[in-house]
């Protein structure tokens, strides 16, 4: 199995394992409002899994495709400041920054104020590190797993 494959069935049974956990226990209790709450469960994560999973991400002339399984991101280059090694995980963090997003330890697709990250099962630890528009706005963006 390659890594791609173990990040994303790792990933997916941490979401869908929980479910089917309570799918279970609504099961065994022969509760029906559990079922329902379980069902709303699966289709809200089922949602967030397809607009926030990191699928890939392609360069094309200046252009990254930061792309889910439903849509792609894209970021123009401003600027590029050059690669940093930091293993598979975010290797700085935004203090007191809100993000919105992914953020397993696998992959990440992260959007803050003045930051974006994204990563791929294909991430090695090298993360580029670029000055980028993203819709319309300057932003810090980093990226690991890109080809």
């Amino acid at each position: 199995m390659s890594r791609a494959s173990a990040v994303r069935a790792f990933e997916l049974s941490l979401i869908y394992g929980t479910l089917a956990l309570a799918a279970a226990a609504a099961w065994s209790l022969d509760i029906p409002e559990l079922w329902y709450a379980v069902a709303l469960f699966f289709a809200v994560d089922t949602l967030l899994v397809l607009w926030y999973m990191p699928v890939r991400c392609a360069s094309d002339g200046g252009i990254y495709k930061l792309c889910t399984p439903v849509r792609c991101l894209e970021v123009r280059v401003v600027e590029i400041f050059g690669e940093v090694a930091g293993g598979r995980t975010i290797p700085t963090t935004p203090r007191g920054a809100s993000c919105w997003g992914w953020p397993l330890p696998t992959t990440q697709f992260l959007s803050c104020r003045d930051w974006l990250y994204f990563s791929t099962p294909h991430c090695g630890g090298r993360w580029m590190r670029i000055r980028g528009e993203v819709e319309g706005r300057q932003k810090e963006v980093w990226l690991c797993g890109c080809r």
